[in-house]
């Protein structure tokens, strides 16, 4: 029988929170969390190129703190019959690694059956200290920083945007059921597109300047 082995990790995680009711259509929210990991965190499918054509699994530190700050804002619109909620975030862990999300939704009913939400954000994000995308001596650093290394593009310096819709309609009778079983029915659509930029990652020495993701989901929900 073949052995296998187990490399463990242990996750803490601690949150607060402040939310305010300023007026009636105005709420904020303020919270913090912060995480601690104490573990194994690499990817044993992951391999990075050292010096002189070695090759070698990535090897990342067995602890990580980290910390986020965000602060939440929703405003209802009143004579619009629609929600604005806009959110910033600002991240850093002991790896190095400081993010910036701002991120904005648009959320307006079309009478009683008809919601529709348009939503965008931006998200910057530094490198680990110790990524780099060639340890081999082409460009710097001119090898591993200590004992860590670590390709992974996650870890990298970029930056991304997303943009996306979704449509929701639902119909549910005021006396009765629709045809003669159904309580209710919503049918959702949604699509989004995200695009990434990387400053230093590549794919074999290629650049990933501008790459894309496109999403869309249909869902049916029908109670009887």
């Amino acid at each position: 029988m073949e052995a296998q082995n187990h490399n463990d990790i242990a996750i803490d995680t601690y949150e607060t929170s402040w939310a305010q009711s300023w007026t009636p259509v105005i709420e904020t929210q303020l919270t913090y969390t912060a995480q601690l990991l104490d573990g194994f965190q690499s990817d044993p499918y992951r391999s990075v190129i050292l010096g002189e054509g070695i090759k070698a699994q990535e090897h990342v530190p067995d602890e990580r703190a980290r910390e986020a700050l965000t602060a939440r804002m929703a405003l209802y619109l009143r004579g619009l019959r629609a929600a604005l909620r806009l959110s910033a975030r600002g991240y850093y862990d002991t790896w190095a690694i400081r993010s910036g999300t701002l991120e904005a939704e648009f959320e307006k009913s079309f009478g009683e059956s008809l919601r529709i939400m348009a939503r965008g954000r931006l998200y910057s994000q530094t490198g680990a200290v110790f990524w780099s995308d060639d340890y081999t001596g082409g460009a710097p650093p001119l090898g591993p920083r200590g004992q860590y290394f670590t390709g992974d593009r996650e870890l990298s310096p970029f930056w991304s945007w997303l943009g996306g819709l979704r449509a929701i309609w639902t119909i549910r009778p005021d006396h009765g059921r629709l045809i003669g079983f159904i309580e209710s029915f919503k049918l959702g659509l949604s699509g989004s597109v995200t695009g990434y930029s990387y400053s230093q990652y590549t794919l074999g020495g290629i650049p990933v300047s501008d790459a894309r993701a496109y999403v869309g989901t249909l869902s049916l929900n029908v109670a009887f």
